[in-house]
């Protein structure tokens, strides 16, 4: 009764083990005109990077927490991957030491194109170059492959 065509989810949902503990919940969702909780425990937080705030919102139960997590280079490497997968919606959870990360393309990950397009089309491959290094780029940052000691 409910299903509306092409209202599922198509895009790239991940979970990464942090390096870095915390206690608490963090959010990053697209920026909403009106700021409200998308749960009781969590208060919208203003950060410092003005580009960031235009495209995100942040409610968090800490927000010294928030501010650890969401260091400025960090918040630079997410508008990165927003607009280098031209993703309509990206949303970020910091919870029980991971970050759970969803990218909302609206296109399925697993295909290059069409079959109509020519297979040898360096554009779609030049795209797909792009999102990985956008991911890779957003890994080195978190530095996941060391123990920083945070």
């Amino acid at each position: 009764c409910c299903y509306k065509a092409g209202s599922f989810f198509q895009g790239i949902i991940t979970t990464i083990e942090m390096n870095k503990n915390f206690e608490g919940l963090t959010l990053v969702t697209n920026d909403a005109l009106i700021k409200q909780s998308p749960l009781m425990n969590v208060k919208h937080t203003e950060l410092e990077d003005s580009n960031f705030e235009k495209i995100f919102d942040v409610y968090t139960e800490d927000e010294v927490e928030a501010r650890y997590l969401l260091t400025p280079s960090f918040m630079e490497r997410i508008v990165k991957v927003k607009k280098t997968f031209m993703a309509a919606k990206v949303s970020c959870a910091f919870y029980m030491n991971k970050l759970f990360i969803s990218i909302h393309t609206g296109r399925d990950m697993f295909s290059l194109e069409s079959l109509e397009n020519p297979a040898d089309d360096y554009r779609l491959f030049l795209q797909m170059f792009r999102e990985i290094s956008s991911i890779i780029e957003l890994i080195d940052q978190l530095k996941l492959d060391q123990k920083i000691g945070l």
